[in-house]
């Protein structure tokens, strides 16, 4: 028996993930988090985003993690610590970790800038429920500064995503300061964020609106071989589970594979792993959703067997299927303007200056024989509007503190969708 999902990619066509269905074997970590209760409510459709935000540091040193280069400028003057960068082999690692100041201030701009992007999120053909809907924020952390939710209305257009999948975030404190100061309109509960092995200290966290009904849990992937050398520079796979109503169920994995430069085998190995444990929930007649930076390249996809795209390219099946051929270029100049500004926005979620390649490193998979469900691609796209996202070429800007002042916010895009009950 094999898994299957549709690989959304912007507006993207069919792709496949396949694995043998057998029991992972794992010991799961749980989250402490209290559960949702149920609802008999159904919902019509929910929103889903993905995003790698980058480095998400709070500015306190934590001895367990290297994270050294993600603190104030005053607390980087000892011997200790400036011995520590100079063993640095990579000069501009080695100048973060001696010269950055990441400071409050640059935390709190860092913050409000991921919120923008968060918040700007607005699914328009959006309806929360079939009838009347517990308000959203009724597990919310207490925070005597919380944004009031402008949205108390269950089947009004909400602003953010249902769910959030993040990459690259520190600690569940820094996540929940987060919430609790920068989302309060998006009206999410408590954070979900397990601790994993990666060295750094980075790892997959979830915010969501919807009902938690499990304690979630980090799968950790059980490397073999030549990839046993990720384990310190790898993330666990998050799972949490959520209420859609009338006791239908969506399980969300969300994922930080091993980077590009680590062996081809360990992204091979950890599809795998992610395939097995999604078998698992789709035998329970749930619906199944793999999310993040799965940290394939564009030059890598022809040769990872995890993808059966088409021939053609994702961006020009979409366009396609849209009603609009890129390939053949319309003679009206409107026309194509319109073909040139789509391709502009369908490119990749990341861009790689060395090799001058676009990629979609962050995707968001879908159970395809769920038929009860389906990923609406007019709505489906790549969030990148605030000129913040945006350098000067216009690639994903990448944060950076010049002269005390915060630059760009991250070096990805994020993708968002929306599901849609048939």
């Amino acid at each position: 028996m094999k898994l299957f999902f549709r690989a959304i990619v912007i507006l993207a066509g069919l792709a496949i993930l396949t694995a043998g269905c057998v029991s992972p074997k794992d010991s799961p970590k749980d989250q402490g988090v209290e559960h949702g209760f149920s609802s008999k409510d159904v919902r019509k459709s929910f929103s889903l985003m993905t995003y790698n935000v980058e480095n998400f540091f709070d500015t306190q040193d934590d001895p367990a993690k290297n994270d050294q280069t993600f603190l104030p400028l005053a607390k980087k003057q000892s011997v200790a610590h400036k011995n520590f960068c100079r063993k640095i082999s990579k000069k501009s690692w080695r100048d973060e970790c001696l010269y950055l100041d990441w400071s409050e201030e640059v935390l709190e701009e860092k913050m409000r800038r991921l919120a923008a992007v968060i918040v700007s999120v607005n699914t328009s053909d959006h309806n929360q429920s079939q009838s009347q809907s517990q308000s959203p924020n009724q597990n919310q952390h207490p925070n005597p500064n919380q944004i009031p939710n402008p949205n108390p209305n269950p089947n009004s257009t909400p602003r953010c995503p249902d769910v959030l999948v993040l990459q690259e975030v520190e600690n569940i404190e820094v996540l929940r300061r987060f919430n609790d100061k920068h989302l309060g309109e998006c009206g999410y509960s408590e954070p979900i964020l397990i601790e994993g092995h990666d060295k750094r200290g980075i790892d997959v966290a979830m915010l969501s609106r919807l009902n938690l009904v499990e304690v979630p849990q980090l799968r950790e992937i059980p490397f073999r071989g030549k990839a046993k050398k990720v384990v310190g520079d790898s993330r666990g796979i998050l799972k949490a589970t959520f209420e859609l109503g009338g006791d239908e169920l969506v399980t969300v994995f969300g994922v930080h594979f091993p980077a590009p430069f680590h062996p081809k085998v360990s992204r091979i190995q950890a599809f795998k792993f992610l395939g097995e444990l999604a078998a698992v929930e789709r035998a329970k007649g749930r619906l199944v959703i793999a999310a993040g930076d799965f940290n394939v390249p564009s030059d890598e996809e022809h040769k990872i067997s995890v993808w059966n795209n088409a021939a053609e390219s994702e961006c020009k099946e979409s366009y396609r299927a849209n009603g609009l051929d890129i390939s053949a270029m319309a003679t009206s100049k409107a026309t194509a303007a319109a073909a040139a500004k789509k391709l502009e926005k369908c490119r990749g979620t990341t861009y790689y200056p060395p090799k001058k390649s676009w990629s979609f490193l962050d995707k968001v998979l879908v159970q395809s024989q769920h038929s009860k469900w389906q990923v609406q691609d007019s709505v489906t796209r790549v969030v990148n509007d605030q000129d913040f996202q945006r350098d000067a070429q216009g690639f994903p800007y990448s944060q950076s503190v010049v002269s005390g002042k915060y630059l760009g916010v991250s070096d990805h895009w994020p993708i968002v969708v929306l599901l849609k009950r048939n």
